[in-house]
């Protein structure tokens, strides 16, 4: 009984803040080291199945951001080149809208189509809504040189 009350106490002292990153910690942990279907599977080297795969991502990171990007990458890397062209671009607010699509047009080319709330230079807040065609040239999509806007049309 003694070791209960002195982890309860300490769970006590911590802060929620504290609380619920031990708990997201321990959720993380325990998705990292399991299958979908809840099973723990080992290859011939001993190693879990996970791990495995982690490091054969970390080798081959470089060449699937080559090969494909994600369309809410294409979407960031949209918005950073509409926050360019805006008059004041920290006030940039972009809308969630439902229909805010990215379309792929092509091989690594792509339709986005959105809308920002942002300040024109009398500082008032106005809506606009962007359509811009973008094309993924290869290497690390955070890049800008790694992009080319084709076209970029702000209303």
């Amino acid at each position: 009984m003694a070791i209960h009350h002195r982890c309860l106490n300490w769970w006590k002292r911590r802060t929620v803040g504290q609380k619920w990153l031990i708990i997201v910690g321990f959720l993380s942990l325990l998705a990292l080291g399991s299958n979908p279907d809840g099973s723990r599977s080992k290859n011939k080297a001993g190693m879990s199945q996970g791990n495995a795969e982690s490091a054969q991502n970390r080798e081959s990171a470089s060449t699937k951001r080559l090969e494909k990007v994600d369309k809410t990458e294409v979407k960031i890397k949209v918005q950073g080149f509409v926050k360019d062209r805006l008059k004041s671009p920290s006030s940039a607010d972009f809308c969630w809208r439902t229909n805010d699509s990215v379309v792929v047009l092509g091989e690594n080319k792509y339709r986005v189509v959105g809308c920002v709330d942002a300040q024109n230079s009398f500082g008032a807040m106005l809506r606009s809504d962007y359509v811009c065609e973008i094309a993924y040239l290869g290497g690390n999509w955070l890049d800008d040189s790694s992009w080319r806007v084709i076209s970029l049309v702000i209303d």
